[in-house]
């Protein structure tokens, strides 16, 4: 019987087809401006998951109205389908296409238009397609084909009331056919549906706003696990409701109430509960100066079922900046955090199309650091954070008899997360800019950076970026992920006085990436990318080989 799992991407505010595009419209991508393929690039969906160090900017914390306490976010990064409606000031032009392809196959396009477009009211429709297709020897020296290609499609609309607010809503669908690959052999050829719609209300600026919104989506896989009757089918909702109070400028409180929940139909046959639901509510209190920024608050609730439990956690942030050129910040979150199939399939394609998840619970997270700079464009950032988790969700690969692969599932941990590292960048004017970073953390089977899948020991990276002409960028970029590793729990390799958790090394992510972009004109652009330039090897977490190199040549065109 395969292990309780579950997953902690609980961020159930259903964009179209489990993307973040449509979950809050007013904080969508916005596609009008002057996108360079550098930005697309860096978040773009590689369909057969390929790691990557999320680029970190130098710059001071970002403070809200409304705040959740956040799961651990996703290793693998991806790219939402770019919604034309991300504010209500328009662009100049009201459509947009950006496509790219590279041998053998890999494959993105992305399009939108407005179609109303007025004072009062947004209305466009986008659709994305990313694609990709290859052949590579797996851990096992088998050379197999692996497959993935994604479509969604999209509306989104916005209606802005004159002396009330502003009343938005979404809908969405995503199809997605891949083959979900064993060691020795293609695998099954798979398929995922998953249909999202919402509504939300912000009242305009005053003293006093507020806001809610209602969001539901429906996901469900084509195919069953082996062995079992049927796929998992799953509906999934939340609603939120809150409002902030200002005392002038530079105080105001506030809270938020949220309900969100998961049901699907295989959860009561692996001896879960159909449905798992949390509600919780978050006051707070804010204030900021010339020299401070400060939000004292709460995250209080209830998880019921798949891991029920009443918490109430921290939701701080305080930061401190004595000088221009340095700021202390340190702040302490928690809650709980529903794992739905759709949340999970967002980040990989890959997980048990037959499998129920267990709610997460972060007890505690701690995070602080201190930022120098800039000095003549110079700047150097120091952080570390500690979070203590219930259920966290990491791969981890089972063994049959004597060493048989069974598989890669997302198993539940009591899990202690830690993560420390330090960045330094340069910036030269508008001409040149430079960075390099080190990011470290222990491993072991129940401890680690939890927002790292591959469990890797530390993370170097490196960068340079020019402009030599006002229409021509140019990146280049390097990383190298090691120590990286996934656990397997097989009884048969183990002795009677060692752990029954072994790891199993994926090896170094070693990768160069060079991009560059040419602008003709303010609506038309190409750009081209090439990913993973010295061939390097290296497995996946779901023990899949990586494409090797990659990339994509594209062209951008608004009108």
């Amino acid at each position: 019987m395969m292990k309780i799992i579950k997953y902690t991407l609980a961020s159930l505010m259903l964009s179209v087809a489990g993307n973040a595009a449509a979950q809050d419209l007013t904080k969508e991508i916005t596609v009008e401006k002057d996108i360079v393929p550098i930005e697309r690039e860096a978040s773009r969906i590689d369909m057969l998951p390929q790691l990557r160090l999320p680029a970190v900017a130098m710059k001071k914390l970002s403070w809200s109205d409304r705040a959740v306490s956040a799961p651990v976010t996703a290793s693998i990064s991806t790219l939402a389908p770019a919604s034309y409606l991300a504010t209500m000031d328009k662009p100049e032009y009201r459509g947009y296409v950006y496509a790219g392809y590279f041998p053998s196959l890999q494959a993105d396009l992305s399009a939108g238009y407005r179609f109303v477009d007025d004072e009062t009211t947004v209305a466009g429709a986008w659709l994305q397609y990313d694609g990709s297709q290859y052949k590579q020897r797996n851990i096992a020296d088998n050379k197999l084909e692996y497959r993935d290609h994604t479509a969604k499609i999209g509306f989104d609309a916005r209606h802005r009331f004159e002396s009330a607010g502003t009343l938005s809503g979404h809908v969405g669908y995503m199809f997605s056919s891949f083959n979900y690959p064993t060691l020795v052999d293609k695998g099954l050829s798979q398929s995922a549906n998953n249909f999202g719609l919402g509504l939300a209300w912000n009242s305009l600026p005053g003293n006093f706003e507020y806001h809610a919104s209602l969001d539901y989506g429906f996901f469900k896989f084509g195919k069953p696990d082996a062995g079992i009757e049927k796929a998992l089918s799953e509906n999934y909702g939340d609603f939120s409701l809150g409002g902030v109070f200002r005392f002038g400028e530079s105080y105001k409180a506030g809270a938020d109430v949220r309900l969100s929940f998961v049901n699907d139909s295989q959860a009561e046959a692996l001896g879960l509960e159909s449905t798992a639901s949390n509600l919780s509510i978050a006051p707070y209190f804010a204030a900021s100066g010339d020299h401070y920024n400060i939000r004292l608050g709460l995250n209080a609730g209830r998880a019921f079922n798949r891991g029920s439990a009443t918490y109430v956690a921290p939701d701080v942030k305080l930061e401190w900046m004595p000088a221009s050129q340095f700021t202390v910040f340190v702040g302490a979150d928690g809650g709980a955090f529903l794992n739905g199939a759709a949340s999970l399939f967002a980040e990989n394609h890959l997980i048990n199309p037959s499998q129920s998840y267990v709610t997460t619970r972060k007890k505690i997270g701690i995070d602080g650091g201190f930022l120098i700079g800039p000095f003549a464009g110079a700047s150097i950032k120091v952080w570390g954070s500690y979070g203590s988790f219930a259920r966290q969700l990491m791969p981890e690969l089972y063994e049959t008899d004597f060493g048989d692969y069974d598989g890669v599932y997302m198993a539940a941990y009591d899990f202690k997360s830690i993560n420390y590292g330090i960045l330094f960048s340069y910036q030269y004017r508008d001409i040149a800019s430079v960075y390099a970073g080190y990011e470290g953390a222990p491993q072991d089977y129940d401890e680690g950076y939890a927002a790292w899948r591959d469990r890797a020991k530390s993370v170097f990276s490196a960068g340079v970026r020019v402009t030599p002409m006002s229409s021509l960028d140019i990146s280049l970029d390097y990383r190298l992920r090691s120590g990286r590793a996934i656990y397997t729990c097989g009884e048969s390799i183990v002795g009677p006085f060692e752990s029954a958790y072994q790891a199993i090394k994926l090896g170094k992510v070693n990768s160069l990436d060079l991009e560059a972009s040419y602008r003709f004109n303010d609506r038309f652009n190409v750009w081209a990318r090439g990913e993973n330039l010295l061939g390097s090897r290296w497995q996946e977490n779901f023990l899949l080989p990586c494409k090797g190199v990659t990339g994509l040549v594209g062209i951008g065109y608004k009108f």
